[in-house]
């Protein structure tokens, strides 16, 4: 009999780290796998990404569409809850995969938890100190049956908040995987996609609203972007925050920029992952405070400039350099990146979140469990 296993996204990058595991359980003719599309996918304001998902031919179970014009979080969490309860009692799937701490992840651990359908966590185990992500994180991995970390630190921490070693698998990342199983695009390729022409040097910059910081990190955005509008040699590619609360805040920032700065500042609210990673494969550095500064980017030997404490908890490669927001210190840091020994550090650098295969050992483990009905 065929098992039937539910995937939840909710977000551009969530499923740029589950879409390898997404094919290998559609490719099993022993799974059923139900994909369900949710959260900033369908949201005007994030890019519509569930365009990216229907484009490359995936089959979307259902799409439930939570987003509020108050970006009310709670009410968003609770819409989900409800409706896919709906969901997984008339389906009855056997499993629930969900990856690691949105808060559509955790709205899809509580309905499942409930409904007594097991779940497997990937990405359980890190800590990110100053966001809300711990908390939904930490709350998946207690609710969980199956647990795959990135690396032997993670598993730890879930052994030290009472989970069964027995249950824990070191996977490595699925970020990883994903950079390196993915056929990227040149140069010459990447310009005409993305509509852009590179310059002398070229960055990238990604910033998330924060729980407790909000106000400095728009002052700061405010200076930075004044700061950066006078290089005329550098070009800065803009990605759109997450769907958290205060993320219009940023989104208002970047529009005033472009209004003032159209030449070197470009706007791209999503990626797929090939733009993506092509892009971080050309650029010379990653600024802000994405978690793929801190688990992606090394892989690709590139620097990042982690600003402020929204990473705090994740272990680091010598490539990333943290500052405070602080005009000084990214000046400071701006000179470090061009320094001759700071480079050569960053081509020998190593990434703490894995390699390759985590996706194809993740999906051998989940069938390994079914077949020994083998959970907590």
């Amino acid at each position: 009999m065929k098992k039937k296993i539910l995937m939840v996204t909710g977000s551009r990058s969530e499923f740029g780290l589950q879409e390898n595991l997404f094919n290998l359980l559609r490719k099993d003719k022993k799974i059923i796998p139900l994909l369900v599309v949710t959260g900033s996918h369908l949201s005007k304001i994030h890019g519509n990404t569930v365009n990216d998902i229907k484009k490359k031919k995936i089959k979307i179970f259902k799409k439930i569409n939570i987003i509020n014009k108050n970006n009310s979080i709670p009410n968003q969490i609770s819409k989900l809850i409800y409706y896919l309860s709906i969901l997984i009692n008339r389906y009855k799937p056997e499993l629930v995969i969900l990856v690691g701490d949105r808060y559509e992840a955790l709205a899809s651990a509580i309905a499942a938890y409930y409904l007594k359908i097991k779940i497997a966590h990937i990405h359980g185990g890190e800590t990110t100190f100053n966001s809300l992500d711990d908390g939904a994180r930490h709350s998946i991995s207690k609710l969980a049956d199956l647990h795959f970390v990135a690396n032997k630190s993670f598993k730890k921490k879930l052994i030290d908040m009472g989970e069964n070693r027995k249950f824990i698998y070191e996977s490595g990342g699925l970020g990883v995987d994903a950079i390196l199983s993915t056929k990227l695009i040149n140069k010459t390729q990447l310009e005409k996609e993305i509509n852009f022409k590179f310059k002398k040097e070229n960055y990238l910059l990604t910033f998330h609203p924060e729980k407790n910081n909000i106000n400095k990190q728009m002052n700061f955005l405010n200076k930075l972007f004044n700061y950066l509008s006078k290089k005329k040699n550098i070009n800065i590619i803009l990605t759109a925050p997450n769907s958290d609360l205060f993320n219009n805040l940023i989104i208002k920032e970047i529009k005033k920029i472009l209004k003032k700065n159209k030449n070197n500042f470009k706007y791209i609210p999503s990626f797929g992952n090939k733009i993506y990673y092509s892009l971080l494969r050309q650029i010379d550095l990653v600024i802000g405070n994405s978690s793929s500064g801190i688990c992606e980017v090394p892989t690709f030997k590139k620097p990042t400039i982690n600003i402020g404490p929204r990473q705090d908890g994740r272990p680091r490669s010598k490539s990333v350099i943290d500052i405070d927001y602080n005009m000084k210190e990214f000046i400071s840091s701006l000179k470090k990146v061009s320094n001759v020994k700071f480079k050569k550090k960053v081509t020998t650098c190593k990434n703490p979140y894995g390699n390759r295969k985590s996706s194809y050992f993740i999906y051998k483990k989940i069938k390994y469990n079914f077949n020994k009905n083998n959970f907590k």
